[in-house]
């Protein structure tokens, strides 16, 4: 089985946008993405997850960045997760943290309350769980 994932890194002069979910604290930190649907253009997903996960759009695109597959294992089955990366700066100065709800979760439950906020580039590559950090490399060394 793939399955396929948008991951979005957003930039900005105050760090890397990373969130936690409150209601989940075993998930660790991540950078907004999800899941791609059946059909959906990766680009297009990218943009929708990042709208979802933090109230953001990138007026000036979203840059490709790379793919990175996984083999994991679910209960006792292997499968492949693909993950498309993405990149966008935002210049202009964003709130230092907020929370936001993801209303429509990929798995049907209930809204997802997100607590976003910056984190300097190295933390960042040093504290994103489950392999997010795979491409932050691949960022624009300017923005860093």
């Amino acid at each position: 089985m793939l399955v396929l994932k948008a991951m979005i890194y957003v930039t900005s002069p105050q760090g890397v946008l990373v969130f936690e979910e409150p209601e989940s604290p075993h998930i660790g930190l991540q950078v907004p993405g999800g899941t791609i649907e059946t059909g959906e253009d990766p680009l297009l997903a990218a943009g929708r997850e990042l709208f979802e996960e933090t109230g953001l759009t990138a007026d000036d695109g979203l840059r490709f960045l790379g793919t990175i597959d996984f083999t994991l294992t679910e209960e006792g089955r292997p499968y492949t997760m693909r993950r498309y990366y993405y990149h966008v700066h935002f210049e202009g100065e964003l709130p230092e943290s907020w929370e936001h709800y993801e209303m429509h979760a990929f798995d049907g439950s209930g809204p997802i309350l997100f607590r976003l906020f910056w984190l300097p580039y190295e933390d960042a590559r040093q504290r994103l769980a489950h392999g997010m950090a795979e491409l932050l490399h691949h960022v624009p060394a300017t923005v860093k």
